[in-house]
């Protein structure tokens, strides 16, 4: 049915189909920077490659913060005032100067500021008065003067839970309850007025209590606030939002993690799955644009957690684990831009670790889509193809994937020189010239994925080499749609560099 044959795609799979398993990893750029015992790290955020810093605390409970000013060859420690905070979970820089702390504070705010880089902290009150209890799960500075606190405090006159926000640097706050009937957890504004908040809860240590997570929009600075989206299966947490439609939040369940997407600023709101997302906790999810982006978590091992570190470039349709697994589960990730970033976490001996991603300015290309994907049996749109990775030879981590497809049914990725548009079967062929069969996959749950081995091509003239351009694409049976009972994706333009 290709260029040299007209032979049907069945005869001889059960003998060539090779699978990639879920769990399938690449070359990694993440490391191991720092580790210490005894003391915990539970927030950061990166302000450029050479600036970060960490909320946590020292011993368990003693507040203190971390930073580096030379991308984290050295850190230097600072403990903040126990009537501050007794830890630390959250920090958020607007500058190299200015920032904020929040955390978790007994007859304390829970709240503090510098404007010196984190050489001193002042307390700040994002709801004055005295409180048995504060416990401020995040804090977002959209700059110097507007910042806003997500959490819990409780005071002699009952618990307050919701946003607390300023636009004079901390010097006065206004308090919301939005009315989620249950604990602010994260938050995130694009701008001075929208802006997003999860909130939710789980059960405790008793299995007392239910999953329950609720997404809420503001679009006037957090003075109120609509209910966008709510689920009984899964606690929500982490949010990220690269613009105004664009947004991706974590979810946590009984059965493992989720994340939940929009690209509608949140009118309605899809469910991405991850590989092993049974077993897995996810900690917090960042994209640097509406493609491309991280999410962090950890999965059990045997005696610590295990790293898990999952990659997207196409939005979150597929997510793609690192191949960095070491025993330590990281909780927040922050990354600069593509090219630089951290993640904390630590293992059940309390030992902490810094980890950072660094390529070194690393970059390629990304590959481009082209041609047309046909309608199908499952898709007017028909069958999208999409990618994971890079297109370094080097690196050798680029995945090839497919969505949309006819589940239970067999194709192949094939690759070529030549672009090309020609009616062929139920579709187009976007792929000419001397083409290279891959092995045939399953279109598993109607997707399909496959981890490209530049080093074991099919054929030496198939060879992948730096600096040459090859087109891609999914080859597909679907005999539910009557026809030539074969289909395509459209095509995948990948240019490699070293």
């Amino acid at each position: 049915m290709m260029c040299s044959s007209n032979r049907s795609l069945l005869p001889g799979l059960a003998l060539a189909v090779v699978l990639l398993h879920e769990g399938a990893v690449a070359q990694t750029h993440w490391s191991i920077q720092y580790t210490e015992t005894g003391n915990i790290s539970l927030g950061l955020d990166a302000v450029d490659a050479d600036h970060c810093w960490i909320a946590g605390a020292q011993n368990g409970i003693g507040p203190r913060v971390g930073r580096t000013s030379d991308g984290g060859a050295s850190w230097e420690w600072i403990v903040t005032e126990i009537n501050q905070s007794m830890f630390w979970l959250d920090v958020d820089m607007a500058t190299n100067e200015v920032g904020y702390v929040a955390g978790v504070g007994v007859f304390a705010s829970g709240a503090a500021k510098t404007t010196d880089g984190g050489s001193t902290w002042t307390t700040i009150a994002p709801i004055p008065g005295v409180h048995f209890a504060s416990a401020w799960n995040d804090v977002f500075a959209l700059d110097e003067d507007r910042v806003w606190y997500a959490g819990t405090v409780g005071g002699f006159a009952g618990t307050s839970d919701g946003v607390a926000y300023s636009t004079d640097g901390g010097a006065t706050f206004q308090f919301t309850d939005p009315g989620s009937g249950t604990y602010a957890k994260s938050i995130f504004f694009i701008d001075e007025n929208t802006g997003w908040l999860t909130s939710g809860e789980f059960p405790d240590d008793e299995g007392a209590g239910q999953y329950y997570g609720v997404i809420q929009k503001t679009t006037d600075g957090g003075a109120s606030w609509t209910t966008q989206f709510t689920t009984n299966s899964y606690t929500a947490y982490w949010l990220h939002f690269t613009d105004a439609q664009n947004g991706w939040v974590v979810g946590q369940g009984l059965t493992g993690s989720v994340i939940f997407h929009t690209n509608d600023g949140g009118n309605s709101w899809d469910t991405q799955t991850l590989p092993n997302g049974s077993n897995l906790n996810l900690g917090s999810v960042q994209m640097f644009d509406p493609l491309h982006g991280w999410a962090v978590g950890w999965t059990p091992g045997a005696f610590n957690p295990i790293v898990a570190l999952y990659e997207t470039h196409d939005g979150g349709v597929n997510w793609v684990r690192d191949a960095f697994q070491p025993p330590h589960g990281p909780i927040q990730i922050s990354m600069v831009d593509e090219h630089k970033g951290w993640c904390v976490g630590a293992n059940n001996a309390q030992v902490g670790a810094i980890m950072v991603y660094d390529d070194g300015g690393f970059t390629c290309p990304d590959p481009q889509v082209f041609c047309t994907a046909a309608e199908n049996s499952v898709s007017l749109g028909g069958s999208p193809i999409g990618w994971s990775g890079t297109t370094s030879v080097a690196a050798d981590d680029l995945v090839l994937t497919a969505d949309a497809l006819p589940t239970g049914q067999f194709g192949i990725f094939y690759y070529g020189p030549n672009q090309l548009s020609i009616p062929f079967g139920n579709g187009f062929r976007c792929v000419g010239g001397g083409v290279h069969r891959l092995p045939p996959q399953p279109t598993t749950g109607g997707s399909v994925s496959f981890e490209l081995d530049i080093a074991n091509p099919p054929s030496l003239s198939g060879r992948i080499d730096p600096g040459e351009t090859w087109n891609f694409q999914f080859w597909y049976r679907d005999p539910s749609a009557g026809g030539a009972n074969f289909n395509f994706t459209d095509g995948l333009e990948a240019t490699f560099c070293e």
